[in-house]
Order: structure tokens, then C-alpha cells, then sequence
């Protein structure tokens, strides 16, 4: 991911394991069977955005931003939503697994 914007994207299949995508703006982006272990996502924007059988566990997404996001069918365990902004927070989740996830300050 070299680009700092990303708009109306797909990303399918794509292992993201290991790397650091900071500082990033996803809007109205489909993530399909993606892989984030071991990533880190702290400081994006995400808006309008589906995750659809990811992997996410343990996923640090601290100061990121969730507004308007959607998870479908995708392993969050150990993530910390509580570190994500206030502002504009607002998340679904279908048949996910949020084992041990934090959600403390949240509505």
C-alpha cells in the first residue's frame, strides 16, 4: 500500500501479515479473506468499509478511526476497539469471533 487515500477499492486475498499500514484512508473499500496477523493498523481512516472473513486477531488499531464499518465473518479476536477514536465510531458485526476484545468507553 503505497498510496495514502484509497477510495471505492477491492482488496481480495491479500496478506498484509507483519507489515505497518499507518496513517492510510480507506473509504467505501471491500477487504475479502485478507490477512492482518501481526499488522498494524493504527492511525487509519476507515469509512464505509466491509471486512469479510478476515483475519484480524490481535490487530492494534489504536487512534484509527471506524466510522460506518462493517465485519462480516472475520476473526477479531484480542482486538482493542477501545484504543480506536470516539468520534464517528460506529461498527456491525455478523458471525464474527470477538473473543477477548475490548470495547470499554464505547457505545
Amino acid at each position: 500500500m503505497d498510496l495514502d487515500f484509497y477510495q471505492d477499492e477491492i482488496f481480495d486475498k491479500v496478506s498484509y501479515s507483519g507489515q505497518q499500514i499507518r496513517h492510510k484512508e480507506f473509504e467505501n473499500c471491500v477487504f475479502k479473506q485478507c490477512n492482518f496477523s501481526e499488522s498494524n493498523f493504527s492511525s487509519n481512516r476507515f469509512t464505509d468499509c466491509t471486512f469479510v472473513s478476515c483475519n484480524m486477531a490481535m490487530l492494534p488499531l489504536n487512534r484509527s478511526v471506524l466510522n460506518n464499518v462493517t465485519f462480516n465473518d472475520c476473526k477479531l479476536i484480542g482486538v482493542h476497539f477501545n484504543t480506536c477514536e470516539n468520534g464517528f465510531f460506529s461498527v456491525s458485526f455478523k458471525k464474527c469471533k470477538l473473543d477477548f476484545s475490548l470495547f470499554t468507553t464505547k457505545k
